[in-house]
């Protein structure tokens, strides 16, 4: 293995299992090659947020390679990003 072809490996999997998007990340998660699967929650609601996001983890945890090859699982907050994600018609 060379050196270049280990530092495109360390860039394409250097993330977490779910990651939380933000405006410091999201072009770099987009990026990447995969689709985004996020997970809008409500920080306002951090009891049905919190169950979301474990239910997310669950799943990403249990996912095939296959599905995780194509997607990157994230989580985004609704409230912060409400604007950015009305353009997607999320909300």
């Amino acid at each position: 293995m060379t050196s270049p072809n280990f530092l495109d490996f360390v860039k394409a999997n250097n993330h977490a299992l779910v990651t939380e998007l933000g405006g410091h990340n999201f072009r770099q998660m987009g990026q990447l090659g995969k689709l985004l699967a996020i997970a809008v929650v409500n920080p306002d609601d951090a009891v049905k947020s919190n169950k979301f996001v474990d239910e997310i983890k669950s799943y990403a945890k249990a996912a095939s390679h296959a599905i995780l090859d194509k997607y990157l699982f994230c989580t985004m907050d609704g409230k912060k990003f409400e604007k950015f994600l009305t353009q997607f018609k999320i909300m």
